[in-house]
């Protein structure tokens, strides 16, 4: 833990000290050390016939959460290979994700689905928006000699933290899983 030094006092004395826990870049070979390593898979569906946006990782809880599954307006997440509120409460206590490895896979829908970029956003707090950190693009990872045209890897690492998020658009009646190898990180975020 990094102790940083905010609101100086009289005199020059610091008024008050804050401990940051500092978010690991999951790029870095480095910060490999000490990962456990896993796979998260996530079950995604509109029931609609309308593109919604969907906001993957969101521990502030701003959507409804019942039995592991979140409900967006009409679309909903479900946790396979662990219940998605239990990866949301993670999230929320500190913990960081590092993705490695994203398999995306249409179940039902249209392979257009795969154009749709992900945005890697940063929560800012009292500026009623995010700063986007990073923009993955799936249809990058697609091979014309692959034998499944419904998959992708998607090779792109990036980090899921209590303050990040992932948005996307959800083509109207698709269903998608997503398959995450990650590698946990504790208090961290």
């Amino acid at each position: 833990m990094y102790p940083a030094l905010y609101n100086s006092g009289r005199n020059g004395q610091p008024m008050a000290t804050k401990q940051v826990n500092q978010i690991i870049p999951c790029a870095n070979p480095a910060a490999s050390t000490g990962l456990v390593q896993k796979w998260l898979i996530l079950k995604l569906t509109n029931t609609t016939v309308d593109n919604k946006n969907v906001a993957l990782f969101d521990a502030s809880g701003n959507f409804e959460l019942n039995d592991g599954i979140i409900t967006q307006d009409g679309v909903t997440i479900e946790g396979i290979s662990e219940n998605y509120q239990s990866v949301l409460n993670n999230l929320a206590s500190g913990v960081q994700f590092c993705v490695s490895l994203t398999r995306m896979e249409i179940i039902a829908g249209d392979n257009s689905q795969f154009d749709q970029p992900w945005g890697i956003k940063d929560y800012v707090p009292f500026t009623k928006g995010s700063n986007l950190l990073q923009t993955i693009y799936p249809s990058t990872g697609l091979d014309p000699y692959q034998q499944q045209a419904n998959r992708v890897d998607v090779r792109d690492p990036y980090s899921i933290t209590r303050n990040r998020l992932m948005d996307f658009i959800l083509q109207g009646e698709t269903t998608i899983v997503l398959r995450m190898q990650i590698g946990v990180l504790l208090n961290n975020g």
